[in-house]
């Protein structure tokens, strides 16, 4: 909660990429290339559900000249990967003799023999480490890995399907305006028995294709006779009018199926099918052909498995054991360290464990870990609330989108009648932030008997409670040096006491460890001081982080904003830092939306391409004036002067802002929660929610934070499970 805002503006990037969109890149060394290790780039899509393992790969290469950037912006995959729930990625091609393309070129050489490039890439052996980084990035299920392309891509894909590298890694293929073109020599060696692993191939081309000629139907048609004769002891093929636009040419209708689509409607060409040219969703069609074969060469991602240790031990700072080569056996034997330290780790395949000085590794408990970062959906339960990339999720799994409300415990009686947790759970919120005074406050008393309670009756109400301490070095501006006060929030948090009544309550709280620890009101880049403060700012965070951590408390922190909760930039460029600093990652930002200068909602598109994990912790219709709750308020100014609901604007809020277009618009598209400010007792009598407190007494702004049929909590909170609880 603030008394003024004056941002200074800031050159800000607005992107605009989609919210489960990522790029990365691997080295790949191959015997058949020059210049070994080669930097591979490829864009991939994560589906916006929970990150499961044993997730399908689907694999989609571009065409002669393009990129997997451009080839994501039209074949229509992104959707349909988190509508099925797979993991969409799209490679780039290297630069060869002829321009952008694959080594589509079906022989054992990394160019084409024909003519050959001393700089050609080595693209099968590309492939063959992208599906590997994916099992041992993200535990994906390395029976599902299909390949589909377009034009040269599906040259491509046909290759892969041959290769000794990747032909036993790729369950099926889709080549779209494609061929295979190879060498003889090595098409026979690869179609020989014994050789030839069965491919299920569905293959889309139209007729009147003018660029890569549409196959030749003859008793011996290649190259799915080729296939089918493999696959199912057929080389010929029965045709199907499945429609005026649409041939079904079967060749293997059964088992590994071997099937080509004759796409007729005129002006599709050598384009990519869609319902609009060809009458055929390619996307849809070819992700349902796909997902009913399986390799069956591999065994599922092993989820949950236990690692041995080296021996009985104590192990230094830093240390580092590796231990991926137990990923491979489905009964690994356990892990044993000493159960009150082992919540600090987090085991991902490929990867190694880190672990804190004086960890002791000794009979009596076992430590289950997790594959590359995956989320599973099993009996297993975590011990806390977690965030996965910029999602927050349950004990079991399920994601928790914040929707809710601030309380204020200076109003809030823990005794009589006056109950308000069941007044306000009538609003339907699954997050309630409390606002807590540790060394208590003139109208309650603060213990932590008190608070047990609250946070008892909260989770009755299958509530998360959010932990904000509001008297502990906090409150806007402040000094940053405040962070390390032992008479500040810290010290509160891991007083032993403290720490036992948080784990009780650990499945279902949140740690926001100090409201709107702030440097200022402004924020200049060009300004050293300012500069020296945000770096303050984050390194502050970082110890706090690991004070929070060495006590035992590992549920997740929620850290506000700098600028008085209301820099969203800061917060994108600190966050990876900070994330990786804790080492649980589990952090997550609150933004509290007080933009009356400074209008940021452009960065949140920029969030959300960085996969920072944000909250708005404070949403309001109006902001307090800097004397407001002072006798003698500023002359001109109303008792709250900033208008941000989108109806009065009496002081320099931008034009437009409100949280009438920010929530529907910018946050709730892309799952991130929400909580109001503030139930009641707000000085700033226009933004209370409730009169006083009761559910009955309403107030114009309550009514519409709670009821609004496109952002009302009552309308869109989704509460946990009581398993969750």
């Amino acid at each position: 909660m603030k008394k003024t805002l004056t941002f200074l503006s800031l050159l800000l990037t607005n992107l605009t990429f989609a919210q489960t969109t990522q790029t990365g890149s691997i080295s790949v060394t191959s015997t058949l290339q020059t210049g070994n290790p080669r930097t591979r780039s490829f864009t991939f899509r994560l589906p916006s559900n929970p990150l499961n393992c044993n997730r399908p790969l689907l694999i989609a290469l571009h065409g002669d000249g393009g990129n997997g950037s451009g080839l994501m912006s039209y074949t229509g995959f992104n959707a349909v990967a988190d509508a099925n729930n797979f993991i969409a990625v799209y490679p780039d091609a290297q630069n060869t003799v002829w321009g952008v393309q694959w080594n589509k070129y079906a022989d054992a050489a990394a160019g084409f023999s024909a003519i050959p490039d001393p700089n050609a890439a080595d693209d099968v052996q590309f492939i063959s480490d992208l599906i590997d980084y994916f099992y041992n990035t993200y535990g994906i299920d390395r029976s599902k890995v299909y390949v589909t392309g377009h034009s040269g891509g599906g040259f491509m894909a046909y290759h892969l399907a041959l290769a000794n590298l990747t032909k036993n890694k790729i369950a099926g293929i889709a080549p779209v305006a494609a061929n295979l073109w190879g060498e003889n020599a090595f098409l026979n060696a690869q179609f020989a028995t014994g050789t030839y692993v069965q491919t299920p191939i569905l293959h889309l081309h139209s007729p009147a294709d003018g660029t890569v000629a549409f196959p030749t139907l003859s008793s011996w048609t290649w190259p799915f006779a080729s296939f089918s004769n493999k696959n199912c002891n057929n080389a010929t093929y029965t045709t199907t009018v499945v429609s005026p636009t649409i041939d079904k040419h079967t060749f293997c209708g059964t088992g590994n199926k071997v099937i080509l689509m004759g796409l007729k409607k005129a002006g599709l060409g050598h384009g990519w099918p869609t319902l609009a040219n060809a009458d055929y969703d390619a996307p849809q069609e070819i992700w349902n052909f796909f997902s009913t074969f399986s390799k069956g060469t591999y065994p599922a991602t092993i989820t949950d498995v236990n690692i041995t240790s080296i021996s009985p031990a104590t192990y230094t700072v830093n240390q580092q054991i590796k231990a991926s080569e137990y990923i491979t056996t489905q009964a690994p034997p356990n892990i044993i360290i000493n159960s009150t330290n082992s919540n600090n780790l987090t085991y991902q395949a490929g990867k190694s464990i880190t672990l804190n000085a004086g960890l002791e590794v000794s009979n009596g408990s076992v430590f289950t870990a997790k594959v590359g970062g995956c989320i599973t959906n099993t009996a297993t339960t975590a011990q806390t609330m977690y965030v996965q990339g910029r999602s927050l999720y349950d004990v079991l799994g399920n994601q928790v989108v914040p929707i809710g409300l601030n309380i204020p415990t200076d109003y809030y009686q823990f005794s009589g009648t006056n109950d308000q947790v069941a007044q306000f759970t009538q609003t339907g919120a699954n997050m309630a932030r409390i606002i807590w005074f540790q060394n208590g406050h003139p109208n309650t008393s603060h213990t932590n008997t008190d608070l047990d309670q609250l946070i008892t009756k909260l989770t009755a109400q299958r509530i998360f409670s959010v932990v904000a301490l509001w008297d502990g070095g906090g409150g806007c501006p402040n000094n940053p040096n405040k962070l390390n006060d032992p008479n500040g929030y810290v010290s509160w948090f891991i007083d032993p006491a403290r720490v036992i009544l948080l784990n009780n309550h650990k499945k279902h709280v949140i740690l926001n460890l100090v409201n709107e620890l702030g440097f200022g009101y402004s924020y200049d880049p060009n300004n050293t001081a300012d500069v020296t403060a945000f770096t303050n700012w984050r390194n502050q965070y970082k110890i706090a982080i690991t004070s929070i951590r060495n006590a035992g408390l590992h549920m997740p922190i929620m850290i506000d904003a700098p600028l008085c909760g209301g820099s969203l930039s800061l917060v994108n460029q600190a966050a990876s830092e900070i994330i990786a600093h804790d080492p649980d990652h589990n952090i997550i930002f609150s933004i509290h939306t007080y933009w009356a200068v400074n209008n940021e909602t452009n960065q949140i598109a920029t969030s959300i391409a960085n996969n920072v994990p944000i909250i708005m912790g404070e949403v309001a219709n109006k902001q307090v004036g800097a004397d407001d709750y002072n006798t003698t308020p500023i002359t001109g100014y109303s008792e709250c002067y900033y208008g941000i609901d989108g109806t009065t604007i009496e002081h320099a809020a931008p034009s437009g802002f409100s949280y009438k277009n920010l929530l529907p618009n910018n946050l709730i598209p892309s799952n991130i929660g929400y909580l109001f400010w503030e139930w009641t007792n707000d000085g700033c009598q226009s933004r209370r929610m409730s009169t006083d407190g009761n559910f009955g007494n309403l107030t114009n702004y309550g009514i519409d934070a709670i009821s609004n049929t496109l952002y009302g909590i009552n309308i869109k909170a989704v509460r946990s499970g009581a398993g969750a609880f």
